[in-house]
């Protein structure tokens, strides 16, 4: 399944029209097209992603899709890399967080307790970013977010790799100098 981005609705274009239309163009079941919500921009036009399958996108993007009375504008999404709904960090999903961190309650956009990044309208800001004392100015998961790596423990390291060199001991390593110069 790949993501899909439909824009350019009318207000009265339904889910069930979108997936009718796409499944068609898609020659796929209807059943296998999944359906977001349509969320209207401020000119009054709809937007919608759906989930299809990759034979159906390969269709669906060769050019615009006639859903209702509108020619929808179609782009393939890239694809979105895996991100933790508990302490949102990127890398793995909520069954596998065993960080101590749990900010499954936070908004996506200014990273406060209590709300949707769809009914926020205060200014961007990344919670695991200011965490890791970068620059937070940003959504989470977006494409200035630069979250810290994370180091994987009891790794040996591989043959032939030289370990750590302690400090150089005897002549040259200051210890065995004579400062007062006899």
């Amino acid at each position: 399944m790949v993501d899909v981005r439909l824009s350019g609705l009318d207000d009265s274009v339904t889910r069930e029209e979108v997936a009718a239309a796409a499944a068609t163009k898609g020659g796929c079941a209807a059943e296998a097209v999944r359906v977001g919500e349509i969320r209207q921009s401020n000119t009054g036009m709809g937007t919608v992603v759906i989930k299809v399958p990759i034979t159906a996108a390969k269709l669906l993007v060769r050019g615009r899709l006639l859903v209702g009375w509108v020619s929808a504008r179609v782009d393939l999404l890239e694809r979105r890399a895996l991100r933790c709904y508990r302490c949102l960090e990127p890398g793995h999903c909520r069954a596998q967080c065993k960080s101590g961190v749990d900010r499954s309650d936070h908004c996506h956009r200014c990273g406060k307790p209590g709300h949707l990044a769809r009914d926020c309208s205060a200014a961007p800001h990344c919670p695991i970013c200011a965490d890791a004392g970068k620059p937070a100015g940003h959504k989470v998961g977006s494409k200035n977010c630069s979250p810290p790596k994370k180091k994987k423990k009891g790794k040996p390291a591989a043959a032939g790799t030289p370990a750590a060199v302690p400090p150089p001991q005897g002549r040259g390593s200051g210890e065995d100098m004579d400062v007062t110069g006899a």
